[in-house]
């Protein structure tokens, strides 16, 4: 997939069967906008903007993209190329910077847990019996944040069927190039790059993710573009997208009133990178970025 430089441009890829589907980058900004890719306005809404913060500046309903249209009244999926297609949106949180004075993460680490209960409406309660875990999807009507309230339930909104699927990944940032970089043979001298985070867990019991710890300058040190992307399908399409179409990803949809998950071996919920030189080359090294 290629994501626009600009979010009011949609991307086409030809997809595997050669029809294509239309991508629209969605990016969120806190007030700072410390990160200089950010094209959204401080406060703008978008799919994850659903919890704690994201709630608190959310200055507008979380459907403004399925309401807004171009100078010829056309929506996104009516554009050129876009039309009769499957459209996707794909989001980026950065409207929380890491920090290590404050040991706080940054937005990019938790903003999956939002995507659930706001795209399908429902929360997952979960309860242990005889050391079995069991499940249930419940109605989430709306998302609370002080004095601020959000409907839930985005694939439900009105024109909602237009959107195919929500693309999402806890890793679009300068240290998932900086790691790939290195497994490419492309490290720095005299640095040292560890990478610590969680994992999917796959014990059918699990109720917390697996926690690794790794030297990405180490030979046997493995990573992959796709590694901690996640795809959530709208169950009321008007143009599904084919679960083939994104075999390593991780992939969600909701049937019959559950909510359903694929996760590959090795999908990573959320990661500090931490780049290190000793400190006979820089006395002041060390730093550690999200994702």
């Amino acid at each position: 997939m290629r994501a626009a430089q600009h979010p009011a441009t949609a991307e086409r890829d030809p997809g595997r069967d050669g029809g294509g589907a239309a991508l629209e980058k969605l990016t969120a900004c806190g007030h700072d906008d410390f990160l200089p890719g950010c094209f959204s306005r401080p406060g703008a809404s978008f799919p994850g903007q659903v919890v704690g913060e994201i709630r608190g500046r959310s200055g507008e309903q979380p459907d403004g993209k399925l309401s807004k249209t171009d100078k010829d009244g056309r929506h996104y999926w009516e554009r050129g190329e876009s039309k009769g297609k499957p459209f996707i949106l794909a989001v980026a949180d950065f409207h929380k910077a890491a920090s290590l004075e404050q040991g706080t993460a940054a937005s990019l680490t938790y903003t999956q847990s939002a995507l659930w209960p706001y795209l399908y409406g429902h929360r997952i309660e979960w309860e242990k019996v005889n050391g079995q875990l069991l499940v249930k999807a419940s109605p989430n009507p709306e998302h609370v944040y002080g004095t601020k309230k959000i409907p839930s339930g985005f694939f439900d909104l009105p024109d909602s069927e237009n959107v195919s699927a929500v693309l999402y990944s806890n890793a679009g940032t300068l240290a998932k190039f900086d790691r790939m970089g290195v497994v490419a043979g492309f490290a720095l001298p005299h640095h040292h790059y560890f990478r610590y985070g969680f994992k999917y867990n796959a014990d059918p019991n699990a109720t917390e993710p697996t926690f690794f710890n790794e030297d990405v300058s180490d030979p046997a040190y493995s990573e992959f573009w796709s590694d901690e992307l996640q795809i959530f399908h709208n169950p009321n399409a008007k143009y599904p997208i084919p679960m083939e179409w994104f075999g390593d990803l991780t992939q969600h949809w909701f049937e019959g009133g559950k909510q359903f998950s694929v996760t590959p071996n090795g999908h990573v919920l959320g990661s500090l990178t931490g780049i290190f030189t000793p400190r006979s080359e820089n006395p002041s090294a060390g730093s550690a970025t999200p994702a």
